[in-house]
């Protein structure tokens, strides 16, 4: 079961959720009440009592789903903070450096003070299509797996960010098939004018995607990391390399990334306002002068990196339960980065947590009377003693998990239209988030890509499984390198290889389907001309001869089965089959398969034919 607590720590309640610390700070204010009381200024004490047990009282109310006290001591920390952080600060502790959590980036390691990170890349695969099996499948058993694999000591983050999309892969590719056109134009198989048509169709592929390559226009695109964080290196290479073996069961390609893919990752995490292909005029030592940020500031509501606004919130609050893929709309807002940082906890420490909240709960529901309360508590603890059988029963790891939002202002959108839009889409969902007032810097530092994650106040409780769950690696277009370009989707280009086999495409079959002139003929004939350009054999029945201009400008033949003047079908011309072909197969096989495909002829064209007759004839063929 997917299901996420509202908290396996529940604090210690005297009566009615009191707790401990708001019982000190309720004895602090009572002494102060009493000295005041002991005074010798008169009258005016009574005056100062009064307002200090205003002052005391608003203490205990309610703000961001905490008391207000919280949020003074939040608010008196940022007031004494430092609010900005350069290069050039000639303050040392104002340094930007001394922000920034990493010290180097060296030898495929992102290097800390006294442990190290290391990154996979994971490629989003079609999930949405996929049988719940399936899907139950390539969670539990595999990113579950792959969570599973962390150790106490070990911390991880699942990130996203927009990255600029590059298309040289798929430029490389076409050109190489602009040189088997020229081959086979070579050997007589293509005409003069057949071939300058598949090139023209090849030269307008390039161009399209040397178009979308264009920095000014460019595309960003979600792109997935893993992070691991440990001591030892070791230790970090076996998750890193079980992660790719794990992802390569269920078609998943992941790699770990070098040195420079590493630079070019975490200066993602800070602007998008670069060209990667810089990193290749760099020498190491210049490396993280490259990667961090000039300049940050701060206020109450947002951080400043190199000038562009940001804003920086927090998930406080998670549905009880939820499904499959429940991160991929939250990971895929555009415009965000979104850090996932997780500390898994030790077997038997989380096990006597949640025993004690359990028996904290279940003496708090004895103590109410509301019937609202009583329904709340009830549905908790029975949360939490599902989620104690599973760590006990079902080989599950508990995680401590924050959820962290960096939404990036570019367009100077109003701060409030901005984080309605991201607040009404998550809350669509059961999300609630925190705008992290007075918080800014401890937001930053928590989604900086280490170990430290500076708002615990937000973190949860969730098991292996129901984080495996957010699975945001979910295709929201088709990118297959070898594959024809045929249109967009949300932006991106639509790119499909309509020979590729893998175990969830086991064949090419397709179909399209729209209302009357929606596009589907014209999107029938662009398909058909990319593949022309491949040099495929293509048949098309065509009843209402809507095909016959672009059979003649691809130097095709036009057979008129009705009259026969230009052209005719012989059914007992032996055609061997792809298959065959490809395969070497000698024409034996074929006749065979041709013999069959005769029998079925014989029975549509000769209705009624009796058993006897068709035997006959097939003896006589």
């Amino acid at each position: 079961m997917r299901i996420i607590p509202k908290t396996a720590k529940v604090k210690l309640q005297f009566f009615k959720n009191i707790s401990v610390t708001d019982i000190i700070i309720g004895l602090i204010g009572l002494v102060l009440e009493l000295l005041l009381f002991l005074s010798n200024l008169g009258i005016a004490k009574y005056f100062l009592m009064v307002i200090l047990a205003c002052v005391v009282s608003g203490l205990y109310m309610p703000y961001d789903g905490d008391r207000f006290y919280l949020f003074f001591n939040y608010f008196a920390k940022y007031l004494f903070s430092a609010k900005k952080y350069t290069r050039q600060d000639t303050n040392v502790s104002d340094s930007i450096e001394n922000f920034i959590p990493f010290k180097n980036v060296k030898d495929g390691y992102i290097e800390y003070d006294g442990y190290y990170a290391g990154v996979i890349e994971i490629e989003a695969r079609e999930f949405r299509l996929l049988t719940g099996f399936r899907q139950d499948q390539i969670i539990n058993n595999h990113f579950g797996k792959l969570l599973r694999s962390l150790g106490s000591k070990s911390r991880a983050s699942l990130v996203k960010i927009d990255k600029k999309m590059r298309l040289d892969d798929f430029i490389t590719f076409e050109e190489k098939k602009r040189d088997e056109l020229k081959k086979v134009h070579k050997a007589g198989e293509l005409t003069d004018s057949e071939l300058f048509v598949r090139e023209k169709i090849v030269e307008d592929r390039i161009g399209v995607y040397n178009n979308l390559n264009n920095f000014d226009k460019k595309i960003m695109k979600p792109a997935y990391y893993f992070v691991v964080y440990d001591a030892q290196k070791s230790v970090i290479q076996e998750i890193l390399e079980n992660g790719i073996e794990t992802f390569a069961e269920v078609d998943m390609k992941a790699k770990i990334l070098d040195t420079k893919e590493l630079c070019i990752f975490l200066k993602y995490n800070f602007t998008d306002n670069f060209e990667e292909s810089d990193i290749d005029y760099l020498q190491q030592n210049e490396y993280m002068n490259w990667i961090i940020p000039h300049n940050i500031s701060f206020n109450s509501k947002c951080a400043k990196i190199d000038g562009v606004e940001t804003f920086n919130f927090t998930v406080k609050g998670y549905p009880l339960t939820v499904g499959n893929a429940w991160g991929y709309q939250m990971f895929n807002i555009e415009g965000t980065k979104v850090v996932m940082n997780l500390e898994p906890y030790e077997r038997d420490k989380a096990v006597r947590m949640i025993d004690r909240s359990i028996q904290e709960l279940i003496g708090q529901s004895e103590d109410s009377f509301k019937a609202s309360s009583v329904i709340d508590r009830t549905t908790h603890t029975n949360t939490l003693v599902q989620l104690l059988r599973m760590l006990k029963n079902d080989n599950e790891t508990l995680f401590k998990v924050n959820l962290h939002f960096t939404v990036y202002n570019k367009s100077n959108e109003k701060k409030k239209n901005l984080v309605k839009r991201i607040m009404r889409i998550l809350s669509e969902q059961g999300f609630e988030l925190s705008d992290n007032f007075c918080k800014q810097q401890k937001a930053v530092i928590s989604s900086n890509l280490s170990m430290l994650d500076a708002i615990p106040e937000h973190a949860r409780s969730i098991h292996s499984n129901s984080v495996a769950a957010v699975f945001p690696f979910v295709l929201s277009s088709i990118m297959e390198k070898n594959g024809v370009i045929i249109g967009q989707n949300n932006g991106f280009p639509v790119v499909v290889d309509f020979f590729k086999r893998d175990s969830e495409r086991v064949n090419s079959n397709m179909v399209i389907m729209g209302k009357s002139g929606s596009g589907k003929s014209y999107s029938t004939k662009t398909i058909l001309s990319h593949l022309s350009a491949e040099n495929c054999k293509i048949f098309i029945l065509d009843p209402e001869n809507e095909y016959d201009i672009l059979a003649k400008k691809l130097g095709g033949k036009l057979i008129d089965v009705g009259t026969a003047t230009h052209g005719r079908i012989n059914p007992f011309h032996v055609i061997t089959t792809l298959d065959a072909d490809e395969a070497g197969e000698n024409a034996s096989n074929s006749f065979s398969v041709h013999l069959q495909f005769l029998e079925q002829f014989f029975r549509e064209i000769l209705p009624g034919i009796d058993a006897h007759a068709l035997e006959a004839l097939n003896n006589l063929i």
